[in-house]
């Protein structure tokens, strides 16, 4: 045969000129000797013989014989025989006595069957047909292919081409030694099943495959998923003889055995996803085939199981390239796959909890732009907590069974699948990115950027801030002109930037947090959609979705105070009054319904807009902060403040796993680094995120996940628990306005995480000193609520107590993202965003040209995202910025012509850009406001219930309003007449406000 295929290979291809030489082989066999009675000749794929249902594969659990092995190529009745199967009712001959010889000519007919079908397969080589036109239905017909396998194999015709290979060249025409081994593996596999304790195991609705470390060893050693006899393995391994393998059993090994094929490419992470030859890609198929016998629903899994394992190793293969990333996110990234990673790859739930915790203790921990090393102590962190908890047996998966709950602990394989899969999600929806950009610019950052992970998504998400490090080393121009931008942001009520630093961080930092894109999970409305719109409860009787609820009773009392509202665009026109009194009474009737809620705390806090008032936003922190100390303490370093030396280093091994010695100082390796295990902490908001998320989602006997309805009633005992151990008070603030104070939460409530979570349980037992600890940290989160609520958020943090996400439409409810949405917010929304704020970059290099084209451009390209009301908030700060570095210095103002002749700068913008003569007084202040106005890049208003327009706003602010402009005019009548006659007409014409804002004394 390797002859052949030597002098053949270039006209045939290599497969087909093996299967032609193994055809030669096949006919060349006009007689042959039998095998001795009591033999046995073992044929590899005997699974064919079965219609390519692997599940149907006959039982051979037979010693392999001497005769066997040494059998030669089978007569050719034999081939007949087994060929032909059920197709004919003819009747055999019988068997000859045992070493007798027989030579039995093959008829005609079949030798015509066989060249037909041979020619066939010849032809098409590895191009398989789309469908099963009626010439190939004949040949699979006629060459023994029943027409139910046909019918049911019509959409995949892979299956029956490759059956039809197999029938017309057997692979078992030689005893070689991969026969041999394959049989002795089945005899291995047979013995091991057989054991009590393996089939105890294997026979209980929640199989622990933990304790099977025999039957581990030899999938690993046997099962090669490019051999053609992986699918008898797999047959006899859910099929065995005298074992009644539980249907979760048999799951259990199905998809193991898939993920041995389709978890190959994980080996080559840097290339395309490929499973291998044709033979694997054969297994696959016949996987798939197969898993309808397991149901239909397991079936669909699987399949998405074997999409989403593509999909997901292309994403994190493309993380790496900025403009392969950009194409998978509008070609290949589909809601469906995103889901599907997120919700039902068992422990990817988990996985993205604790990169929450762990990257935003990062955050906290380094104040600065996370680097490749910093990700690299997260993932370890990760990978120690569901290690641990899987070691221990405490990270479970809850199967159904009739009206029974079930618990099996989660195998080696899913863990290992299950961090693969939840870094590239957490990766790939952007949130390792965001949590890297937040910190402080640090020094040299010039020379650091290119260690920041995933820095072309860096530059999406933080566009400004990221130039800003440019502009801080380069000319002094750029970055007197970025500090002024810096202050108004700071004064700016309606900017969308932050006057509370957040993990630590440093002011500047947060007040161009906001000025960038969003991640998928931080977008408003579209993250709305995916947690809160995707929780049901029940009120008054009636079943509805929390977000929907939620937009109800807002719309309801706004249209009581005639006041329309849309939970897209918010209140319409109304004073700041009115929706205060809205948002008041929106309060009283919500708070029980918020308040009830164990999880997506995190999402109802980030759900700010006009449905959720002050008061109610702080109790909502107060509750995060009792359940997520480490969060709280992450967003609020000061809680930690009050802890000592040896307190600090106990919290230390609580939040990132450092072992202690007796003395209380951290252990330390032979290279002097700290020795981590997991985080007790890590594991105690795993076990809260899986108790109470079964208030919310479980599992029927098909595995889908199906929504829970929480009553209202039930909510309403959760909140008023909550509400009777919360102590507030009313105080006023520098505004003589009153605001809510938390003052405590009694200790019964307060150190429920503690009593909850940790101990023999869950693995994590607390000792006396650690409890001391996290009682000291608990009471300090939940006194940090009053500095938290008030913080504006430009991201989702925390986003930890999440059971569920709905990223796939499905119908159900309003829940859900789609692709579409997918990819415009990775797609079209940050490109958008970073087109606006890349035009501000531009400006801050070189404010003297086209400043205005610049302006129009950015509110442009920002109201695409945030409509042309929030884009004109974006650019307050930069426009007020540039007009401070136009307008005229004061001394200017009197003496213009003695500041020409010396040729000083009579401008910020003269002073750095001598040759700009941009030099603005209160009239060209206001001529280039009205500009802007006319072009929509300010609004003049005020049909929003606005007392003034942003127009006026801004003329009060930099001096540019009729005030101003009478003082210009009566200042050159002083300049024009000389100062005793000037003043005396200024006195005379002038109000006194404008005489005395000029420093005249009225007589």
């Amino acid at each position: 045969m390797s002859g052949f295929c030597g002098r053949n290979v270039k006209h045939f291809g290599y497969a087909q000129c093996k299967l032609q030489a193994m055809v030669n082989e096949l006919t060349s066999y006009q007689s042959q000797p039998t095998l001795e009675n009591g033999g046995r000749y073992f044929m590899p794929d005997a699974a064919r013989n079965t219609e390519g249902n692997i599940n149907a594969v006959p039982q051979t659990n037979q010693p392999e014989t001497p005769a066997a092995r040494q059998a030669v190529p089978v007569q050719a009745e034999e081939i007949q025989r087994r060929e032909e199967g059920e197709r004919t009712n003819e009747q055999r001959p019988e068997q000859q006595p045992q070493n007798q010889e027989q030579t039995v000519p093959v008829e005609p007919r079949r030798q015509t069957l066989t060249r037909e079908a041979r020619d066939y397969l010849n032809r098409i080589g590895d191009r398989i047909p789309d469908r099963i036109d009626q010439n190939l239905e004949r040949i699979l017909r006629e060459n023994g292919i029943s027409q139910e396998d046909i019918d049911r194999n019509r959409g995949n015709p892979r299956v029956l081409i490759d059956q039809l290979r197999r029938r017309f060249v057997p692979e078992g025409l030689q005893m070689d030694a991969d026969t041999r081994a394959t049989a002795a593996a089945l005899n291995e596999l047979d013995r091991i099943l057989q054991q009590e304790n393996v089939r105890t195991i294997l026979e209980s609705p929640n199989p622990d495959f933990n304790n099977l470390p025999e039957l581990k060893e030899w999938i690993e050693r046997n099962a090669n998923p490019s051999s053609r006899d992986y699918l008898r393995l797999v047959s006899r391994l859910i099929n065995p003889q005298g074992v009644n393998i539980s249907k979760e059993s048999k799951k259990l090994l199905f998809e193991w055995m898939t993920e041995e094929i389709i978890g190959l490419p994980e080996l080559s992470p840097e290339s395309h996803y490929n499973i291998g030859g044709y033979v694997a890609r054969d297994n696959v198929t016949g996987l798939q085939s197969s898993s309808r016998d397991l149901g239909d629903e397991f079936a669909r899994y699987l399949n998405s199981l074997i999409e989403v394992r593509q999909m997901a190793h292309e994403l994190r293969r493309n993380l790496d390239n900025q403009e392969e990333y950009k194409k998978f996110v509008g070609a290949g990234l589909k809601a469906q796959g995103l889901d599907f990673m997120r919700n039902k790859i068992v422990g990817a739930r988990e996985v993205l909890a604790l990169y929450e915790s762990f990257t935003a203790q990062k955050v906290a921990e380094r104040k600065e732009w996370l680097n490749n090393g910093d990700l690299e102590d997260v993932d370890n962190q990760v990978k120690n907590v569901l290690r641990t908890m899987q070691t221990q047996k405490k990270l479970k998966k809850t199967i159904k069974e009739g009206e029974e709950f079930f618990e099996r602990p989660l195998t080696d394989w899913e863990i290992e699948r299950a961090l693969s899969i939840g870094k590239t999600f957490f990766a790939g929806t952007q949130r390792f990115a965001m949590y890297s950009s937040l910190g402080n610019i640090p020094p040299g950052s010039a020379d650091r950027v290119g260690s920041l992970p995933y820095e072309y998504i860096v530059r999406t998400i933080a566009t400004f801030k990221l130039a800003g490090a440019r502009y801080f080393a380069s000319a002094p121009g750029p970055k007197e002109f970025l500090k002024k931008i810096l202050g108004n942001l700071k004064r700016d009520k309606n900017a969308a930037s932050n006057d509370k630093t957040l993990f630590g961080i440093g002011e500047n930092a947060w007040l161009v947090n906001g000025l960038g894109a969003l991640d998928m999970e931080s977008h408003g409305w579209r993250s709305q959609l995916m947690f809160l719109g995707d929780v049901k409860i029940r009120v008054n009787g009636e079943e509805i979705i929390l977000l929907q609820y939620l937009d109800e009773v807002t719309r309801r009392i706004s249209v009581k105070n005639d006041v329309g509202y849309d939970s897209a665009l918010g209140f319409e026109a109304a004073d700041e009054a009115k929706k205060n009194k809205i948002r008041k009474e929106v309060a009283g009737e919500i708070e029980k319904i918020a308040l009830g809620q164990e999880l997506y705390i995190s999402s109802l806090i980030k759900h700010t807009g006009e449905l959720v008032p002050g008061d109610l936003k702080k109790k909502l922190w107060v509750k995060r902060a009792v359940f997520d100390p480490m969060g709280i303490a992450a967003m609020r370093p000061d809680v930690l403040k009050n802890l000592s030396a040896n307190e600090r280093t106990i919290w230390d091994a609580l939040t990132r796993g450092y072992e202690l010695d007796e003395s209380g100082n951290i252990r330390k390796d032979a290279d002097g680094k700290p020795i981590r295990k997991a985080s007790k902490i890590g594991i105690a908001n795993l076990a809260r995120l899986n108790k109470e998320g079964g208030k919310y989602f479980q599992t029927d006997e098909e595995g889908r996940i199906v929504r829970v309805t929480r009553d209202s009633s039930d909510l309403e005992r959760n909140a008023q628990e909550f509400l009777n151990a919360l102590d507030t008070k009313e105080e006023v603030d520098s505004h003589g306005k009153k605001k809510l104070v938390v003052a405590g939460v009694k200790e019964e409530y307060k150190y429920k995480f503690i009593n909850e979570y940790f101990g023999e349980e869950y693995g994590n037992t607390l000792s006396d000193p650690e409890k001391v600890v996290l009682k000291k940290v608990l009471d300090e989160a939940v006194l940090a609520s009053n500095y938290l609520s008030e913080a504006k958020l430009p991201f989702s943090f925390l986003a930890n107590d999440i059971p569920h996400a709905a990223i796939e439409q499905t119908g159900e409810s309003y829940a859900g993202l789609g692709t579409e949405n997918i990819a415009r917010i990775l797609g079209s929304d940050q490109a958008n965003l970073v087109e606006g704020f890349g035009e501000m970059n531009g400006l801050v290099e070189n404010p003297v040209k086209g400043s205005a084209e610049r302006f129009s451009k950015a509110v442009e390209a920002i109201a695409r995202v945030h409509s042309r009301d929030g884009a004109q908030k974006y650019m307050e700060p930069f426009i007020k910025s540039w007009l401070e570095m136009a307008q005229i210095y004061n001394g200017a103002k009197w003496g213009e012509l003695l500041y020409r002749l010396t040729r000083k700068p009579t401008s910020e913008m003269e002073k750095y850009w001598a040759s700009s003569n941009i030099s603005y007084d209160e009239a060209d202040a206001n001529d280039y406001l009205i500009s802007l106005a006319r072009n929509g890049i300010i609004s003049s208003d005020i049909s929003k219930g606005l007392s003034e327009s942003q127009l006026e706003r801004l003329r009060k602010e930099l001096k540019a309003d009729r005030g101003a402009n009478l003082k210009r005019i009566a200042r050159y009548l002083i300049l024009m007449m000389g100062p005793l006659l000037g003043i005396a007409i200024v006195r005379a014409l002038f109000p006194k406000e404008i005489t005395e804002g000029l420093g005249i004394k009225n007589k």
